[in-house]
């Protein structure tokens, strides 16, 4: 319930980062919504490990957020770069 603190908090973090932190950033920037959330959003979502875009619950975060910034296409891209979808993808 406070976006912006987190995403305060999280600024100050090393880049290296784990699937929760990564669900945290992508819900805080998702709910925020304006140039400081997109450019973190962005930043971290460039980040993602290999191990980490098979998390299906963080690449669901990301892809919500994308779709709250207005880039479908982006949101598109990364849904079908998901090997195998479940029931979290579709919620």
């Amino acid at each position: 319930s406070m976006p912006e603190k987190a995403l305060d908090l999280v600024a100050k973090l090393p880049q290296s980062s784990n699937d929760v932190l990564y669900t945290i950033i992508f819900a805080a920037c998702a709910e925020l919504n304006n140039d400081k959330a997109i450019q973190l959003g962005n930043k971290f979502l460039k980040s993602i490990s290999a191990t980490d875009r098979g998390n299906i619950v963080t690449m669901s975060s990301a892809i919500h957020m994308l779709m709250k910034f207005g880039r479908v296409r982006n949101a598109k891209n990364l849904f079908v770069q998901i090997a195998q979808p479940d029931t979290a993808l579709y919620g």
